[in-house]
């Protein structure tokens, strides 16, 4: 068996915590359409795009998670394609937040927010890239 780093261990576990959230709100959403509380077909239709869109990010996340915790290369594959991919995502979305004009209680959220995902996800790629772990992930059982 494969032997596997703290980092990747605690890399793992966040993983498949964070599926929980869009996991959840797939349930949530299932809940309000079962007791009738989507009623209108706009309402219907924007909840099946979040329950389809919030179930592939959560299988997603999920599957990294266990991969990882597996130590598979094709998991800290995916693990550094979703921190670029976040951090291209969070600069997008910051741009078009501030064109919009966002009032300035909230606009010191999303900086900070933003610095965090940043943050975040800069360590992420830099911790997978390193050549210790990374050797970890090339090594077959």
């Amino acid at each position: 068996m494969k032997q596997r780093p703290v980092g990747v261990l605690i890399y793992g576990v966040l993983f498949i915590v964070s599926a929980l959230t869009p996991l959840c709100a797939v349930l949530a959403i299932g809940l309000r359409a079962a007791r009738g509380w989507l009623r209108t077909p706009a309402e219907v239709s924007l909840g099946i795009g979040i329950m389809v869109g919030s179930g592939l990010i959560g299988l997603l996340l999920l599957t990294i998670g266990v991969g990882l915790l597996m130590v598979t290369r094709w998991a800290r594959w995916l693990a550094l394609l979703s921190a670029i991919l976040t951090v291209l995502w969070v600069g997008f979305v910051d741009v078009t937040r501030f064109t919009a004009g966002v009032k300035e209680p909230v606009r010191h959220f999303l900086i900070i927010n933003s610095a965090l995902m940043l943050g975040w996800c800069g360590l992420m790629i830099w911790y997978f890239l390193r050549p210790s772990v990374k050797a970890q992930f090339q090594r077959r059982p």
